[in-house]
């Protein structure tokens, strides 16, 4: 679980079993949640995070990796 990481470390991540579950704004009207594996939704999940923080002027985010079971 990683919470308030600007530097996008999940890229590093990036296995064919990796997913991540990252959420924006939690709990408020505007919560924004991308739950996916890390190689399909890398480059677009920065992206969008990018764009909530320049329209928002602010973003609390956390973000969960977790490994397929029985892959490492």
């Amino acid at each position: 679980m990683i919470m308030l990481n600007g530097e996008n470390s999940f890229r590093s991540a990036r296995t064919a079993s990796s997913y991540i579950c990252r959420g924006g704004y939690l709990s408020l009207s505007d919560e924004t949640i991308i739950a996916a594996r890390i190689e399909e939704v890398a480059d677009w999940s920065k992206n969008v995070c990018q764009s909530l923080r320049a329209e928002k002027g602010w973003i609390m985010d956390i973000y969960l990796l977790k490994q397929e079971k029985g892959k490492a």
